[in-house]
Order: C-alpha cells, then sequence, then structure tokens
C-alpha cells in the first residue's frame, strides 16, 4: 500500500493552490460585477421612489424583472463554494501531513 506521502504529489497542492488562486480572483470579479449591477438597479429605483427601506414588497418586485442580479449573485456564489472547497482541501491535506509527521502512538498492551 502506498504511503499518504507519495500518493498526494507537490504537483497536486501547487494544484489546488492554484484553483484557490483562481477561485479568489474569481470571487472579486464576480463581486465587483455583482456590485455594479446592485448599485445600476438600486439607483434606478431611487430615481422611482422605491427602496427596500420604504417599500420593499417593490422593490423585490422590480428586483426579479432584473436577472442580472440573480446572474451575478450566482456566479458571486459559485466562487465562494470554489474557495471553500479549494481552502478545505488544501487545510485538509496540511492537517494530515501535521498528524503523519508525529510519532505515531502504539496501543497500550492489555
Amino acid at each position: 500500500m502506498t504511503s499518504v506521502e507519495t500518493s498526494i504529489t507537490r504537483d497536486y497542492v501547487e494544484y489546488l493552490r492554484d484553483k484557490l488562486i483562481e477561485a479568489e480572483k474569481g470571487l472579486q470579479l464576480m463581486s465587483q460585477n455583482y456590485d455594479a449591477a446592485k448599485a445600476h438597479f438600486d439607483a434606478l429605483c431611487f430615481r422611482q421612489g422605491i427602496t427596500p427601506e420604504t417599500d420593499m414588497v417593490s422593490y423585490q418586485d422590480r428586483k426579479k424583472l432584473h436577472p442580472e442580479l440573480g446572474f451575478w449573485n450566482s456566479k458571486v456564489e459559485h466562487f465562494q463554494r470554489e474557495l471553500a472547497a479549494y481552502g478545505a482541501a488544501l487545510t485538509g491535506l496540511e492537517a494530515a501531513g501535521r498528524m503523519l509527521a508525529r510519532p505515531s502512538r502504539s496501543s497500550p498492551a492489555d
């Protein structure tokens, strides 16, 4: 059976790190796109006298008519999930490496 050290290569860890960085960049870009679309939508609503504070029902109804907000929000959520997944994988590998680096305790004899 292959040990953990040989089955998890440096290339794999670097791949995960690169994917994590890529997800961070994607999240930042999609967040900016969503923020811009949301600011534009809020400005349109404000010009009509509709804000979440004054008329939440009308605000939500108008929001349904602007699918780009949902589109950008789904992109933000996608990159948040990627970021969490790659981050968790790297954290798990690091923890496993630390556990395997410690000397193993032998089980007590009866």
